[in-house]
């Protein structure tokens, strides 16, 4: 399960938020220092529009060419516009989300921004209170994104009723799409952790 663990650096700078992101391809005995050192990506938010920028080293930005529209929320006024990003192992393609814009939806797109797709989604609320996740990731080929779905079904705070959430796998080109695995907890009770639900 170690492939499906998910790894975020989040900065907040003055009124900007940046979402940043770092392949996740894994150095070997051979990796160079000069390999190790390999740009950080980043979303800006500049006006109405979230600008990709690469951060390499002693904080130079770098434009990478890939901008998108601030998708805002009519019914969220008040909550913060954030992008949540995972940059693919060869670093060529990033898959991003943004929220509070609702539907949710990941997109992928190329760095130099061409090429941008939705990928995931739209996932509506009803009628089980459906949600992705704002953690997802590549699988280490870069073939794959792994995401997860969220179904809530809680009734008033003590009536009980569940969280299931559910962990895709969707491969980038043949789009065929698995669940890898199932978690579960009470919407009561989350001390005693989720339960895993086999999957068929």
């Amino acid at each position: 399960m170690k492939k499906l663990l998910i790894a975020f650096l989040i900065i907040s700078v003055g009124f900007n938020v940046y979402f940043l992101v770092q392949a996740s391809a894994k150095p070997s005995p051979k990796t160079t220092l000069e390999q190790l050192s390999k740009p950080l990506g980043l979303f800006q938010h500049e006006k109405n529009d979230w600008f990709f920028y690469f951060v390499k080293e002693g904080g130079i930005k770098e434009a990478s060419g890939l901008h998108v529209a601030v998708q805002s929320n009519p019914n969220a006024i008040g909550l913060p516009e954030e992008i949540y990003a995972s940059l693919s192992p060869n670093g060529k393609k990033v898959a991003y989300m943004q929220k509070p814009a609702w539907p949710h939806q990941i997109f992928v797109a190329n760095i130099d921004g061409t090429e941008i797709k939705e990928f995931i989604g739209p996932i509506l609320p009803a009628p089980t209170n459906a949600n992705i996740e704002n953690q997802f990731s590549w699988s280490e080929d870069g073939n794959n994104l792994i995401y997860a779905v969220t179904l809530q079904d809680c009734g008033p705070a003590g009536s009980g009723g569940t969280y299931e959430t559910n962990i895709y796998k969707k491969n980038l080109l043949s789009q065929k799409e698995e669940i890898v695995l199932r978690l579960e907890h009470k919407c009561d009770d989350v001390s005693t952790g989720a339960k895993v639900i086999p999957v068929n």
